[in-house]
């Protein structure tokens, strides 16, 4: 059995850019492969936030609680790297 969910991409001003529709088979680690592909969407020009919805329709807004959420902040270890980090610890 599988289970259709969206995966939406947002701009700064929360304006939808981009969006994805998958079917997430209830196998082992279904959501591995889709938070991959939400991880991936990140790299969409202008995008910093990615948001994991049940599917409703083609022509949804999607203005809900999402299942998961990913944003551009969470790729990064803030303004510095982790090599820089450990060199001041």
């Amino acid at each position: 059995m599988t289970d259709r969910l969206a995966i939406i991409a947002r701009d700064a001003s929360g304006t939808i850019i981009s969006r994805v529709d998958v079917a997430a088979d209830r196998g082992k680690q279904p959501l591995q492969g889709v938070m991959a592909i939400a991880r991936n969407m990140l790299r969409i020009k202008g995008c910093v936030r990615t948001e994991v919805y049940p599917f409703e329709s083609e022509n949804a807004t999607y203005e809900g609680t999402p299942l998961a959420v990913l944003q551009l902040d969470d790729l990064f270890w803030g303004s510095s790297s982790p090599s820089e980090a450990a060199k001041e610890a």
